[in-house]
């Protein structure tokens, strides 16, 4: 044995000193799920989840070029006529305003508009191509016969069901030695952990999941498509280096002309951060409001159905945010998250965790995606 001179240190008996560990297992690891939190749960019956959405009539269009001559009496815009005037117009004519002026419309021929100019005593004028165009009303004369039928057909989209799980397996010995950090049972810690992962897997695929497949069960997986593979309409790649408040108030805007109500911001911290400064005269928070434990930062705006609500979330990726009106969004599941038990296979535990769920985005036209917006 070693021999220790003068003072007697811990390191001179290190092999002998006890292990204080403290009581506890401490995740680094994020586990978020701010979207599952905030999303209505809706209970669907089939691995291709459907909804029906119906819509009004169009009532505004644009012009598609210049029209620059007072006289002209056909104007050509960027809807075909027959999504928005009735095909009896001839005997109903309709009245529509460019800018200052108003038209009768007599006839049309797709998107290729027959109209009397300067009606109703307004001065016929010039108008660029892009300017509004605004369907005023259908008129008929009094007694006459009654118009065709006229109406938007409903259409039936859809997203996949998409199955998330884990299989966890403890030895025997595993489950009954001792164990550091207060954990009385390794099979409950893991499925824990387990449940975590499949939840952070569920999170990221509802805002970044790509292709929405059915699976042939062989060469190609039931996939579901999230936030990002769903909103087509309003894709916009940012024009600046950084997101400032003409962006925003454009895409409140835009969700706002599509008949919806801007909700909630989900972005990166940073994004979320300077959102925040750019409204710090209009920030409200709300303490009788919380995501996940945490009171929610809102933005003040007068298209808003209320406060809209900036949720920092660190699985969207760098640059991008969404904007959202959460009253079109669910999620959806056939199976929420449970376990069974799996078959034993020699002195082990063995577990199946798993569910099936998808994202329901209705009305796609009233939710923004915007990407490319500098974080430095």
């Amino acid at each position: 044995m070693a021999i220790i001179n003068d003072l007697m240190q811990t390191y001179d008996e290190s092999t002998s000193a006890d292990i204080a560990v403290a009581e506890g297992i401490h995740m680094i690891s994020p586990s978020e799920t701010k979207l599952q939190l905030m999303l209505p749960k809706i209970q669907v019956g089939y691995t291709k989840a459907e909804w029906i959405e119906d819509e009004l009539i169009a009532q505004k269009t644009t012009l598609l070029t210049t029209h620059s001559a007072t006289d002209q009496v056909t104007i050509t815009v960027a809807t075909s006529g027959t999504a928005m005037i009735p095909d009896d117009v001839a005997t109903y004519q309709t009245v529509i305003r460019i800018d200052q002026e108003y038209m009768l419309i007599t006839s049309i021929s797709s998107n290729v508009w027959t109209v009397t100019r300067g009606y109703a005593s307004t001065t016929a004028a010039t108008h660029a191509a892009s300017a509004d165009v605004h369907i005023v009303s259908v008129l008929e004369h009094e007694g006459a016969d009654g118009k065709n039928s006229w109406t938007m057909a409903r259409s039936r989209p859809y997203n996949y069901v998409q199955t998330f799980s884990r299989v966890v397996e403890v030895t025997g010995v595993q489950e009954a030695i001792k164990k550091l950090g207060g954990i009385t049972s390794e099979v409950d810690h893991q499925i824990m952990k387990a449940m975590r992962q499949l939840a952070l897997e569920l999170e990221k695929t509802l805002l970044i999941g790509v292709a929405a497949q059915a699976g042939n069960g062989s060469s190609t997986f039931r996939t579901m498509g999230g936030l990002w593979a769903m909103i087509s309409t309003n894709r916009t790649s940012n024009s600046s280096a950084v997101v400032s408040t003409d962006a925003i108030e454009a895409d409140i805007r835009a969700i706002w002309d599509a008949g919806g109500t801007p909700r909630a911001i989900v972005t990166t911290g940073k994004i979320a951060q300077d959102i925040a400064n750019l409204y710090e005269s209009r920030i409200t928070t709300d303490i009788n409001t919380t995501i996940g434990g945490v009171a929610v930062t809102s933005i003040v705006n007068p298209l808003g159905d209320g406060p809209i609500a900036i949720i920092p979330h660190r699985a969207v990726p760098a640059g991008e945010y969404y904007m959202l009106d959460t009253s079109k969004l669910g999620l959806g599941y056939i199976r929420p998250f449970f376990r069974k038990d799996l078959a034993e296979t020699g002195d082990s535990t063995k577990l199946w965790i798993g569910g099936d769920y998808t994202l329901e985005l209705m009305n796609e036209t009233v939710h923004v995606y915007r990407y490319a917006i500098s974080e430095t």
